[in-house]
């Protein structure tokens, strides 16, 4: 009768070749690597429909523009806080569109 001697595990286990990994690919790193050079969709769509580029100081002033709104759904409106009497000091601000969005 043969004797049966098993061998170390770790390293039958290391032995056993692994399954590629698909997120570590090279077609994987070079999607990534074109991903990260072109721009993203929402700028293509915009170099697409004809609209112009925002740079960051008109993204500040528009920010600054909206900020100096109220916050309607707060009541930060001209005639809030008069219960239901400020429904419509309410609709008022909305329509004159002095509510944040």
């Amino acid at each position: 009768m043969a004797e049966r001697t098993d061998a170390d595990p770790q390293a039958t286990a290391a032995s056993v070749p692994r399954p590629p990994s698909l997120l570590d690919s090279e077609a994987t790193r070079r999607a990534v690597r074109s991903a990260a050079r072109e721009p993203g969709l929402a700028r293509r769509s915009d170099d697409v429909v004809g609209a112009e580029p925002v740079s960051s100081s008109q993204q500040l002033a528009g920010a600054v523009q909206r900020s100096a709104k109220g916050d309607c759904v707060k009541g930060e409106y001209l005639g809030a806080g008069m219960g239901l009497l400020s429904l419509p000091f309410l609709a008022a601000a909305a329509l004159r569109d002095k509510c944040s969005p």
